[in-house]
């Protein structure tokens, strides 16, 4: 969520699963 994504801890987990799935594309 967008909250989430304001911390550190979870923009950095948002990032690594963006990543992801663009591999998977």
């Amino acid at each position: 969520t967008r909250a989430v994504a304001v911390t550190p801890a979870g923009a950095k987990e948002l990032y690594r699963l963006f990543h992801i799935s663009i591999e998977k594309n």
